[in-house]
């Protein structure tokens, strides 16, 4: 009887664990045979319900930007979106900040694992301590007496390079070979400026001989006034200029001529100035054509004067540089070219009064009384050449 209660007992057990088998897919245990064993019974597996999954840690939220007054910390698990600051206080930084963090009066402390993604400076004498975290921008520590420090060393560092650089440079331009380098570079140029005035001379030989005629016989007869000019004229150009555009700007009909008088201003007195330094010219390369008696007929025209006469003017500035060059010259080179500039602002200025005489070579300038030309034979005997003046 005993048997058979046990034996009903395992029946309904095993029907009541049928559903929870198939809900997990698992077949149903076959019942027990009949007569088994109730020991074989209770050894029969058990399928157990499946353990409940752990739940998902919290994802943190980000934070806007802190700013405290007395210190603060960013505990960790926290993300700051934005900057940290703290005028006053310690900051200890244990999760992530995806800005800066600024100290102003305190110590920065970053926590093992803590993260900065911009920089992380302290200022006003505090101490940055890394316990290792992460610090993706720049890590500065600034106190009060560094940025003197820094503010001045670097200042007094430009000061003494550039007394180096200054010192390098006096020794370099007047040593032998800054004397040689000068001496070359002020030969081409006045061999440039030779060459131009020649050319230009040449072109006014070719177009305009008797203006060019007129001009040098004014700074011949009328030296001393046509300087007088000049000098006024050096003292009143720029006055001159001024009241021009002054009186245009005042007129309505003038406000347009501003456009074509401040080029043409500064076009007709370099055309002035260069038409005078040539009269100049052909007048010295004329007076030294007379002086020099072995010349022959042939040689005495214009062109050969406004040559000789350019390469009278520029002769001492060729000198000049060629005494540079020696090297051990140089302090006679810089004297010679020093009378060189003198002579071309001389020869500027004559010419421009007697262009202003000779209202640019169109008339004879000042009246004066006409006296005889000293015996020349090339002149005299040769009927082809006109001492009268008449044509001038």
């Amino acid at each position: 009887m005993r048997t058979e209660i046990l034996k009903l007992s395992a029946l309904a057990l095993a029907f009541a664990s049928a559903p929870a088998l198939r809900a997990q897919g698992a077949p149903p245990a076959p019942p027990a045979p009949a007569g088994a064993p109730a020991a074989d019974v209770a050894a029969a597996p058990q399928v157990l319900a499946p353990a409940p999954l752990p739940a998902e840690p919290a994802v943190p939220q980000p934070e806007g930007s802190r700013i405290a007054f007395n210190g603060l910390t960013v505990p960790a698990g926290k993300v700051v979106d934005g900057d940290v600051v703290a005028p006053f206080g310690d900051v200890r930084v244990e999760g992530e900040v995806m800005g800066d963090v600024t100290v102003g009066r305190g110590n920065l402390v970053l926590a093992h694992g803590a993260v900065i993604h911009g920089d992380a400076v302290v200022n006003g004498g505090g101490k940055l301590f890394n316990e290792g975290g992460r610090v993706f921008g720049e890590m500065r520590v600034n106190s009060s007496d560094d940025d003197g420090a820094g503010r001045a060393a670097p200042a007094d560092e430009g000061r003494g390079r550039g007394r180096r650089e200054a010192a390098e440079a006096m020794r370099m331009r007047h040593g032998w070979w800054g004397s040689m380098t000068e001496g070359f570079e002020g030969l081409v140029s006045a061999l440039t400026l030779g060459l131009i005035l020649c050319g230009i001379g040449a072109a006014l030989v070719f177009y305009a001989l008797p203006q060019l005629e007129r001009v040098s016989h004014t700074v011949r007869r009328d030296a001393g006034r046509s300087f007088g000019i000049g000098i006024a004229a050096n003292f009143l150009t720029l006055p001159a200029f001024i009241i021009g555009i002054v009186v245009l700007a005042v007129t309505l009909i003038g406000i347009p001529l501003l456009l074509l008088y401040i080029p043409l201003f500064g076009v007709a007195l370099a055309a002035a100035g260069g038409l005078g330094v040539l009269g100049v010219a052909h007048a010295l390369g004329e007076r030294t054509a007379e002086q020099g008696g072995s010349f022959a007929s042939m040689r005495r025209n214009a062109y050969t004067y406004v040559f000789t006469g350019v390469g009278v003017l520029v002769a001492p500035q060729i000198l000049g540089n060629l005494l540079k060059l020696t090297g051990f010259l140089g302090w006679l080179g810089m004297i010679v070219n020093g009378f060189g500039y003198m002579v071309l602002w001389l020869a500027a200025t004559i010419g421009f009064g007697a262009v202003v005489l000779t209202r640019a070579g169109t008339r004879a300038g000042w009246p004066w009384k006409p006296r005889p030309a000293a015996y020349d034979p090339i002149f005299d005997e040769e009927p082809a050449f006109d001492r009268s003046g008449a044509g001038v």
